[in-house]
């Protein structure tokens, strides 16, 4: 359901079902509207879903050029250090975990959705205007968590509850 619902918001979708079931993988484009941003640019995307998809975030690639794949840009991790940064994953376990255990797997999968892509959705505009304004660094007024896990756990945790257990 949470592939259906992320290839519902990408234009020109594909999915793709691991015939072992160990993924599913999502890609079209994707609009890059959110919040109060309105906007005609889209990015490319690659999304990639665990079977345990309510405590492991989706894997996110974006094809275009314009992503800078730095840690100051929350891009570049991952086994080939192309992955975007999307969430702290302790976070997503907490926030979807808690949706599907209060409200059930179809709210949980429409709540993990809106997550996923809203997140996406402003890391990557921001760096579509980092590309465009010709910025070298990230910005000190646009949010972000810590780079060393430890620390952005941290900082996670003085504002939030632990993961719910099932």
């Amino acid at each position: 359901m949470l592939a259906s619902l992320l290839a519902s918001n990408l234009n020109g979708s594909e999915m793709y079902l691991d015939p072992a079931a160990e993924w599913t993988e999502v890609s079209g484009l994707l609009n890059l509207s959110h919040d109060d941003t309105t906007t005609s640019k889209a990015a490319r995307c690659l999304i990639k879903l665990s079977p345990e998809w309510n405590v492991q975030p989706p894997k996110v690639w974006c094809l275009e050029p314009w992503v800078r794949f730095e840690a100051d840009w929350h891009a570049g991790v991952g086994t080939n250090r192309d992955q975007l940064c999307y969430v702290l994953a302790q976070e997503w376990c907490d926030m979807v975990t808690k949706v599907l255990i209060d409200e059930g797997p179809v709210a949980a999968s429409a709540y993990a959705a809106a997550f996923c892509l809203r997140n996406i959705r402003w890391l990557l505009y921001r760096h579509y205007i980092g590309h465009v304004t010709q910025m070298s660094i990230w910005p000190t007024d646009w949010p972000s968590r810590p780079h060393d896990l430890e620390k952005a756990l941290k900082q996670y945790r003085r504002q939030s509850i632990p993961c719910p257990q099932k």
